[in-house]
Order: structure tokens, then sequence, then C-alpha cells
């Protein structure tokens, strides 16, 4: 009987390995579909909670019905994102029916706002506004980002474009926001 039973069985380094492979294969999956959750852009103006420098919530509510809305994933020390910062701020009369959400992390309130100050100071809180990312929620609103990163969306909350890693010119901006 003892003989019968050993070849039934599978010997159990068999049993180990097929349970490591069954393991493995699990994890990954996991990884394949958490990984395309955070890369997927959302195709409308997602819901967000983000903190201003005073520490007041800014949320989708927050923003205003009927408007483009161009979000920039940033870093103050960032030197892409202060030259793109400063080809917005050169060309921001030709955005003045669009919203400007810049979100940060990680950085401080005081260099956001700081940010904030030297490159749109007449538009501050009007239609630029500028958040810092406390609850690191950002990729999972709208997707994996690395600054820069825009997202753009036209006036009914549709997602249009993205640049990512790239400067975009004021015109290609306008053009998304279309």
């Amino acid at each position: 009987m003892h003989d019968l039973a050993r070849n039934l069985l599978p010997a159990p380094h068999l049993i180990k390995t097929h349970i490591m492979k069954k393991f493995i294969f699990a994890y990954l999956f996991c990884m394949l579909c958490l990984s395309s959750t955070l890369m997927a852009q959302p195709a409308s103006v997602p819901n967000f909670k983000f903190y201003s420098a005073a520490g007041k919530e800014f949320t989708k509510a927050s923003l205003k019905p009927n408007t483009a809305l161009i979000v920039v994933y940033f870093d103050p020390d960032c030197d892409h994102c202060n030259k793109q910062a400063a080809v917005i701020r050169d060309g921001i009369a030709k955005l003045a029916d669009v919203q400007m959400l810049w979100v940060a992390f990680p950085a401080t309130a005081e260099a956001i706002t700081a940010f904030g100050r030297k490159y749109f100071a007449l538009q501050f809180g009007k239609n630029v506004h500028f958040a810092r990312d406390n609850d690191y929620t950002f990729d999972q609103a709208f997707g994996y980002s690395e600054a820069p990163t825009i997202h753009v969306y036209n006036k009914v909350g549709k997602y249009t474009k993205s640049f990512k890693k790239q400067e975009a010119s004021v015109a290609d901006l306008i053009a998304a926001t279309k």
C-alpha cells in the first residue's frame, strides 16, 4: 500500500515547485493589474483631493464648471518644471479661459507658494491654483506621472492629451483644450 501511495502522489519537491510557480504567476499578474491601473489615463477629470499651501482642501468641486483644465504635476526644484512655468507665464494671456492646477509632491508649502508667485503672481488663486499631494494620490487619480507631466481636459471635462517629461508650448496646450 505504501508503494501505491508513493506512485500516485508527486514528489514533495515537485509540489513545492508547483506552488511556487503559481505564487509567482499570481504575484506578477497582480503587479501587471496594479501598474496598468496606475498608468491608465481617466477619460474625464477624476475625483481628487489635494491641499493648498494653507492646508485647505482643493477637490474636483473646487474647479470652475465648463472651463478647460490643465493639470501640471511638478516639483519646484525641477529645471524642466521651471522652464515649463516660464513658457506658460509668457503666454498666460492666451490661456485666460483655462484653469490650471499645479500639483507638487514632495515639496513644502513654502516652496510651492514661492514657485507660484514667481511665475503666476497676478493669476495665483484666480485661474491658476497650486496644491500639494499630501496623500500620494496623484498617480491614482491622473495616472502615473513624473515631473513635469501635463494632463489636459476640455471644457466638458473630457481628457484630451498628456505631455509627459517634455515641455509643451502654449499653442500645444491651447490646441489640447479644444
